[in-house]
């Protein structure tokens, strides 16, 4: 996984959200579960107008 998982954990964490691993036995693969905060229309319109003024 190496650079490739590093650089997804940094992106994940600027959006304020976290990345998880999971993998029951060596050489099988692994599970890689993203999330991300939910922000509804309200808040992302929000959010824009402060980023303006």
């Amino acid at each position: 996984m190496g650079i490739g998982l590093a650089i997804a954990r940094h992106l994940t964490e600027l959006h304020h959200g976290r990345i998880e691993v999971a993998s029951e036995r060596a050489r099988q693969g692994a599970t890689l579960t993203v999330r991300l905060p939910f922000m509804n229309a309200a808040e992302l319109n929000s959010n824009a107008s402060e980023q303006k003024a």
